[in-house]
C-alpha cells in the first residue's frame, strides 16, 4: 500500500467508498520544522470509481466520474514513510468538491 491508514482495520468495503481508492496522483510536499521534531505533510489528489460516486451510486460504469476528484493529506516523520489521514469530509478527504458558484472564489 501506498500509505499507512489511521484505520488501519478497515473492511475492504470501506477502503473502497474512499476518495482515493481508484487513483491518486499530482502531491504536494512541504517539512516543517518544530522545535523538537521535523514532519512532512503532502496533500495530493484522489480519485475513486464511478460506480461509488455521491451522484449515482448504483451506476455500473468502471469509469472514473470527475466529481471524485477530491485532496487528501498523508503525514510522515521522514519524509519516506507516510501515514493517511482520515479526513472529515465525503470518502475521509480533507478537501471536498464545491459545488457551489466556482467563480465566486478569490474575486473582487
Amino acid at each position: 500500500p501506498l500509505f499507512k491508514s489511521a484505520a488501519a482495520s478497515a473492511s475492504t468495503e470501506t477502503i473502497k467508498r474512499r476518495f482515493d481508492f481508484a487513483q491518486v496522483g499530482s502531491p504536494v510536499v512541504r517539512r516543517f520544522d518544530g522545535d523538537d521534531e521535523q514532519r512532512w505533510f503532502m496533500w495530493y489528489a484522489g480519485r475513486q470509481h464511478a460506480k461509488l460516486n455521491l451522484y449515482d451510486p448504483d451506476s455500473e460504469s468502471d469509469r472514473l466520474a470527475l466529481d471524485s476528484s477530491r485532496i487528501g493529506l498523508a503525514v510522515s516523520t521522514n519524509g519516506l514513510d507516510w501515514e493517511r489521514h482520515d479526513g472529515a469530509c465525503y470518502g475521509e478527504s480533507v478537501l471536498d468538491v464545491n459545488h457551489g458558484d466556482w467563480w465566486t472564489f478569490d474575486t473582487s
